[in-house]
């Protein structure tokens, strides 16, 4: 196949005179043209742009339960505490931009007493359902200091389609980060919300990118 040399470096035109020159300056040349392939291929580029933006996960911990109860307001769950109200709201994504909808997105926490409630009264913890937007929505206090880790939510998220996800949010400014090894060992950087006081609530919003199966 005849190539326009006009569009070849000389560097690369093989000098027939010398056999393991010639070997050479082809190679180097295919390699260059495989490369620039690979580097310009927009299907490529996106493929790994969209395994740049998914959520990373995190441990789920030994107190996670099955049959959460689907509510939106967990500060019903004590009633009667001080502990700072919080809304955490969100979108359920793909493709870095595709809305999920339907997505169960299970969370639970420490509460107000800085216990994990195992009973069956379910405190503390929820399932919410994701709208056609892939937005999701709940009410509960911001969590304790779970001993010897910082203050998080955990996330288990489910979705027809998709990888399970499981995971935990975490908050700015929280002094334990630095520390906390799963926090540094999972990438936790990337999952840490700041809490947003408005006129109304303190809000924090944490969207979730999941991974087609």
């Amino acid at each position: 196949m005849a190539v326009d040399s006009a569009y070849i470096s000389t560097d690369y035109i093989p000098d027939f005179n010398s056999p393991l020159k010639s070997f050479m300056q082809r190679r180097n040349f295919l390699t260059s043209v495989l490369l620039g392939t690979i580097i310009l291929d927009p299907r490529l580029l996106w493929s790994k742009a969209k395994k740049a933006c998914l959520t990373t996960s995190d441990a789920e911990g030994p107190y996670f339960k099955e049959n959460s109860p689907f509510k939106n307001d967990l500060t019903q769950d004590f009633p009667a505490t001080q502990a700072k109200k919080i809304v955490v709201t969100g979108r359920v994504l793909t493709d870095c931009e595709n809305a999920i909808s339907n997505a169960v997105v299970d969370v639970w926490h420490a509460c107000p007493d800085k216990e994990y409630d195992m009973s069956k009264e379910y405190r503390c913890r929820a399932k919410i359902r994701t709208d056609k937007s892939g937005i999701y929505e709940f009410k509960t206090f911001l969590p304790s200091h779970y001993p010897g880790r910082p203050r998080h939510i955990h996330y288990k998220i489910r979705a027809k389609g998709f990888e399970e996800l499981t995971t935990q949010l975490y908050f700015s400014g929280d002094p334990r980060l630095k520390n906390d090894y799963l926090y540094r060992k999972n990438g936790g950087t990337s999952r840490t919300s700041e809490v947003v006081a408005t006129d109304t609530t303190n809000k924090v919003v944490f969207d979730i990118y999941l991974e087609r199966s």
